[in-house]
């Protein structure tokens, strides 16, 4: 996972590192980022999104 974490854009790592490791809300991660709460839930969409994308070669098919 953090191998994922580490190949994710620095942008989208903060905001990962920031909402599932140190467990901060939306809010905070804004004002640390200084943006707009919207543009970091966008942001930690896509970054889900492409951590599924790398992580999906180590799932076992549960077929």
């Amino acid at each position: 996972m953090h191998c994922a974490i580490k190949k994710l854009p620095p942008d989208m790592r903060a905001v990962i590192i920031m909402r599932e490791l140190n467990g901060m809300s939306f809010k905070e991660i804004a004002e640390v980022l200084e943006q707009p709460e919207g543009t970091v839930k966008s942001t930690a969409f896509r970054a889900r999104k492409r951590l599924r994308e790398l992580l999906r070669p180590y799932w076992r098919n549960e077929e």
